[in-house]
């Protein structure tokens, strides 16, 4: 008894003196906790611009120069790592533990980089043997130009972009696939027949304008350039195709980007650079002296217009500097959101662009009306992608553009006519006496010969307003048809756009001034012209745009082979109400493959 007695007491004198364990550290679901972690390739080196992502949420922050990187999240969510050129992973997140997370590059071509978009959809670029070319949205945001076909300029080769005017709203821009393909017009191949030498654009499939487009909105946008890439669209594609398609979400994964740029506008050096009033009147000596005939300004006239003594009856006017801006302002601001699962997603994007002209316009000294010279655009998109069966897709994308354009009643071709006037014919401004009102007035320089004064045009002669309606809207089912035969799927699509214009104006003829000196240095005025009263003007046009189309796509892959094919047909109409002309309406339809081996 005793000696199990002894045996209990050691026993327990042992079980006092061994080490409690600890309790294992855990946390419940939805904990929040602050993670630091690490990103590395396989070889070991730190990857800097990882982005973090917290899946199903907002929250993201990007990995330094060193790898490093620190998040909040909760317990039970996933992290997504993703870098271009490498896979993408995911780490769930059980615990605050430090993360070192090793990123595995992707197979060369592999890449989303190297997607690119072609007529059938989106395909790698090894698989292409005609002529494209691509660019992102984000490398045409950076380039901070408007419209965005300007900024194509030196970033796509073979691709030629030209702007005919700097005019805020008017700076359209022209494109040349390879140059003037096309001969236009009894053989003469030349960019004033633009309209028959421009390639064919299409957005997200259908036949839309896309310089007017937030470069936020624009995933990406490729350039199809020989035959062999084209020859799916027929005759229509002789200059080429522009393909265009916009943003859309990704699957668990929400963001939200606000972007703004602030620019300067300044004129070009294009324009020659003309000399002042003494300058001029020594010239025009010297020509007439080579010619055999005398001089008709007198050393006296002369010294007069280089002092300035008289500058009413002896002007020295620089156009150029009087009526145009040293510099324009721009600003420009996209908002995007995106996010979703797998049964929903929905991208929006809000863009803002304002303009201002170089265009001096006199303020203050027009006491009839306001002369504004400037450009807005407001943009707006919204692509929705809903999965309502396993087998079945609908995406709905709706957008719209307004365009606002205020500038003076002057045309480009007079302005740079005013700015050939010798800077002695006459001042461009000037308060004088009015002998028919009987009081001092703001008189508009000229004479006889020189009556359309620019300050006239730009600050006297009216202003319009144009404004510009654009709306995008398309709905499209995807089917898939593996079910019955695996890689067959159909789609069919259907579409309608338009767009609405409207332009308001005032204009008035104006009077010019002419001031004569005498040779005891009296003043008096002649006028030239009728100042007529303000007259106001409206017009308007619109267009309709419909069709629908279908697509069956057969796609497989054996061992080393591959095949792609496409079956296709296509209706569109144009409604146009203007002079109560007829729809245009046409269709198209054929069929497409190609085969690839050791893809």
């Amino acid at each position: 008894m005793k000696h199990v007695v002894r045996t209990f007491l050691f026993i327990a004198a042992l079980l006092m003196c061994a080490p409690v364990p600890a309790q294992v550290k855990s946390k419940k679901v939805d904990t929040p906790v602050t993670i630091y972690g690490n990103v590395k390739n396989t070889k070991g080196i730190p990857l800097h611009g990882v982005e973090v992502t917290v899946q199903d949420s907002f929250i993201n922050t990007d990995t330094d120069e060193n790898g490093d990187f620190v998040i909040e999240t909760t317990i039970g969510s996933v992290l997504a790592f993703s870098l271009l050129y490498y896979n993408d992973s995911y780490q769930l997140i059980s615990s605050d533990d430090r993360l070192q997370i090793f990123m595995e590059e992707a197979p060369r071509g592999a890449s989303t980089r190297d997607d690119i978009m072609m007529s059938y959809g989106m395909t790698k670029k090894r698989n292409v043997t005609g002529s494209i070319a691509s660019v992102s949205g984000d490398e045409l945001w950076e380039t901070k130009k408007a419209p965005v076909g300007s900024g194509l300029s030196g970033r796509v080769v073979g691709l030629t972009a030209r702007t005919s005017s700097g005019n805020p709203g008017f700076d359209e821009t022209s494109f040349f696939v390879r140059g003037v393909r096309t001969l236009a017009r009894a053989g003469q191949n030349s960019v004033s027949y633009k309209s028959v030498c421009q390639p064919l654009v299409l957005v997200d499939g259908f036949e839309r304008d896309f310089t007017n487009l937030n470069p936020d909105e624009i995933a990406s946008l490729s350039i199809l350039k020989d035959a062999v890439a084209t020859a799916i669209y027929g005759h229509r594609a002789a200059n080429g195709v522009i393909l265009v398609t916009t943003k859309r979400a990704q699957t668990n994964k929400r963001t939200i980007d606000f972007k703004y740029n602030f620019g300067v506008i300044t004129p070009t050096n294009c324009m020659p650079d003309f000399v002042d009033s003494a300058t001029y009147a020594e010239w025009f000596n010297e020509a007439r002296v080579n010619d055999g005939y005398d001089p008709i300004y007198t050393q006296q006239e002369i010294d007069t217009y280089r002092n300035h003594t008289s500058p009413l009856a002896y002007p020295d006017t620089d156009f150029q500097q009087e009526c145009f801006n040293t510099h324009a302002l721009q600003h420009q601001a996209s908002l995007t959101m995106s996010g979703g699962n797998q049964t929903a997603k929905y991208f929006v994007a809000l863009g803002y662009l304002n303009q201002g002209s170089l265009y001096n316009t006199f303020k203050g000294l027009n006491t009839d009306f306001d002369v504004p010279a400037n450009f807005n655009r407001y943009n707006i998109r919204s692509n929705a992608d809903v999965k309502l069966a396993k087998w079945l897709t609908f995406t709905m994308d709706v957008a719209g553009i307004i365009k606002l354009t205020d500038m003076p009643a002057v045309s480009e071709s007079s302005m740079y006519d005013a700015f050939h006037i010798p800077a002695n014919q006459y001042p461009l401004y000037f308060y004088g006496y009015n002998p028919d009102l009987n009081k001092e007035r703001l008189m508009i320089g000229g004479n006889s010969v020189y009556k359309d004064n620019p300050f006239g045009y730009l600050a006297m002669a009216g202003v319009y307003t144009k404004t510009y309606r654009y709306y995008n809207t398309t709905a499209k089912f995807d089917v898939d048809l593996s079910s019955l035969t695996k890689g067959l799927s159909f789609e069919a699509v259907g579409y309608l756009d338009g767009y609405n214009y409207y332009q308001v104006s005032m204009s008035r003829t104006f009077r010019v001034w002419q001031v004569m000196e005498d040779f005891r240095g009296n003043q008096s005025y002649e006028h030239y012209g009728t100042e007529g009263t303000l007259g106001r003007g409206a017009s308007y046009d619109w267009k309709r745009y419909y069709g629908f189309g279908g697509k069956l796509k057969y796609n497989t892959e054996w061992d080393d082979h591959a095949l792609n094919s496409m079956a296709y047909y296509n209706f569109r109409a144009i409604q146009v109400k203007q002079n109560d002309q007829s729809d245009y309406k046409y269709q198209d339809f054929g069929v497409w493959a190609s085969y690839s081996y050791k893809k």
